[in-house]
């Protein structure tokens, strides 16, 4: 799988805003779901690709401030210790390999 990083010029705090921004489109699609009880299996369908399409979004921006604060292979090292450390078990690991097209 690959993911761009975004060539942006957007300071953290742009960022930050639109990873809030992101966020809240996010839990509108997941409150639309999980809220009407009647919608068709098509409606839902919907909903939930429109919801695939916000958490993209928001691990995009997420990944746009790792790269703004220059997060590295040891850093995310640390985030596994982290989590095995917290006794989190791993279902599987999506692999994205960070490389540098410009």
């Amino acid at each position: 799988m690959k993911i761009p990083i975004l060539d942006k010029q957007d300071d953290i705090k742009k960022c930050f805003d639109v990873i809030l921004e992101e966020q809240n489109e996010l839990n509108d699609e997941l409150m639309i779901l999980l809220c009407n009880k009647n919608l068709s299996e098509e409606e839902k369908e919907v909903v939930r690709n429109r919801i695939k399409e916000e958490s993209f979004d928001l691990i995009q921006g997420c990944i746009g401030i790792l790269d703004k604060l220059g997060a590295t292979k040891e850093d995310l090292e640390e985030h596994y210790k982290k989590l095995k450390g917290r006794g989190w078990k791993f279902k599987s690991i999506w692999e994205v390999q960070h490389d540098k097209t410009s």
